[in-house]
């Protein structure tokens, strides 16, 4: 816990080798439902839909807005996330090596962090960091960005943090992923090579289910395929079942 990611305060600044409650989340008052471990850092979304967040706050990973200092010392308590207005209930969270993603119930996918090989997904030229939450604008047709807008588009159900990569399965059974493709660890085809570190700095569609192939923004995926069910990223290989 020497950054932190247990929660557990300041007084657990070493290794606890036995299950220790973190009191902050007091579940007689919203409950946890969902927690996901990063490399160095801890979320959790309780039944109202809040997100918390703690451990090393390294490259904005968890989504306060620190100074430099604070950064490298690390967050040792849950501290509530402001995300942007008009976010909704937080149905989903995922933490990587050095970044975050959250879906809410909308289905808009969000994410923070480290940007490098353009793991966020949001877009060519938005290389920087981002030490808040913004929304994955490219599944959504309005341009805005904004939350609240998000009423057409693809909707997200999982959104999934690899090492350096991040994976979302679309409500309808899609699979999209960007970031880091060496390795092959994001499934695009003709990419991803031992010593191809270019990024993919926008979701790109990777598989789709059969029904939907004659959509032009679906020609460059493996072909058709059924409605993925489950998806689960690693430092650096992708895994997913299909129904």
């Amino acid at each position: 816990g020497d950054n932190g990611q247990l929660g557990l305060g300041r007084l657990a600044v070493q290794q606890v080798g036995w299950p220790t409650k973190v009191a902050v989340l007091d579940p007689t008052v919203d409950p946890v439902t969902l927690v996901a471990c990063g490399a160095f850092h801890t979320m959790a979304v309780t039944t109202s839909g809040a997100l918390y967040s703690w451990g090393r706050e390294e490259f904005g990973c968890l989504g306060i807005r620190f100074d430099r200092e604070r950064m490298r010392s690390g967050v040792d308590k849950p501290q509530r996330v402001r995300l942007p207005s008009g976010t909704g209930r937080v149905v989903g969270v995922s933490c990587g090596g050095a970044h975050s993603l959250v879906v809410d119930h909308k289905g808009v996918a969000l994410s923070c962090g480290k940007n490098e090989h353009g793991r966020l997904g949001l877009g060519v030229g938005t290389s920087a960091n981002s030490l808040e939450f913004q929304v994955v604008t490219s599944f959504q047709d309005d341009a805005m960005g904004a939350a609240s807008v998000a009423e057409e588009g693809v909707k997200i159900a999982r959104a999934v943090a690899g090492g350096s990569h991040s994976v979302f399965l679309s409500r309808a059974g899609d699979l999209y992923a960007c970031g880091r493709q060496s390795l092959g660890r994001l499934g695009i085809p003709g990419k991803g090579g031992e010593d191809d570190n270019e990024g993919v700095w926008t979701p790109q569609l990777v598989l789709c289910r059969a029904a939907d192939q004659g959509s032009p923004d679906k020609k460059n995926t493996r072909g058709p395929s059924p409605a993925i069910q489950a998806v689960s990223a690693g430092g650096q290989h992708t895994c997913f079942v299909l129904g």
